[in-house]
């Protein structure tokens, strides 16, 4: 692998595993508004595409009004209750990466202000440079915006940049952005019947260091 400096990582499915905390506040907010619950293999497939896409597919509607309300809902009841495990290896990791000087960051399609509890409560925050998720300004993923100006503020070349990430969603907007990317097998997402290839695939968080060696 060609040296790399910057690492920025996916939340859903690659730092922590949040699918059944996400599906859990999502239900409760169905149910407070008499509509059906979901599954949390349903909800695995539309987790990392924002918090709008997010609740068209789990309340089944399009309608922008009704959208706007039960993200507001399920803002603060996710918010509430956020707490999602990191994977296995992940802060260990983090810690060996930083201290090898890398720069760290997260760019999540989730809403800013859970991704930045979810890694306090991890108590990863301390080893992240910076997280950048939908604050209402944030270009989501997959366009590969937020990521080019990390690039920029940073000063890293593309050649020395990567995005980790479980979904085709992190792969697509690694690639926009001229950066390698690395898919993470062991998360929510799956890439079956992808056009989108990876640069390289980790089975286990660890494994970034062995691909880094």
């Amino acid at each position: 692998m060609d040296k790399i400096n910057l690492l920025i990582f996916d939340v859903d499915g690659t730092l922590v595993d949040s699918l059944c905390g996400a599906t859990a506040s999502v239900n409760v907010i169905l149910a407070r508004n008499g509509l059906p619950q979901v599954a949390a293999r349903d909800v695995a497939t539309y987790i990392n595409h924002g918090g709008e896409h997010f609740i068209s597919h789990a309340a089944a509607t399009e309608d922008p009004a009704v959208i706007a309300r039960l993200l507001s809902e399920f803002t603060q009841e996710y918010h509430d209750n956020c707490w999602a495990p990191p994977y296995e290896g992940v802060l260990e990791t983090l810690e060996v990466l930083q201290k090898r000087g890398k720069t760290l960051g997260v760019y999540s399609n989730k809403m800013i202000s859970v991704a930045q509890k979810q890694m306090e409560l991890i108590r990863a925050d301390a080893l992240l440079d910076f997280i950048c998720a939908d604050d209402g300004n944030t270009v989501l993923k997959p366009k590969p915006d937020a990521i080019l100006q990390m690039l920029r503020r940073t000063g890293c070349p593309p050649g020395e940049a990567m995005m980790v990430g479980d979904s085709e969603a992190d792969l697509m907007a690694g690639h926009s952005a001229g950066i390698k990317t690395c898919f993470a097998a062991y998360g929510i997402g799956k890439l079956e019947n992808s056009p989108v290839k990876p640069d390289y695939v980790i089975e286990s968080f660890a494994q970034l260091l062995t691909l880094m060696d």
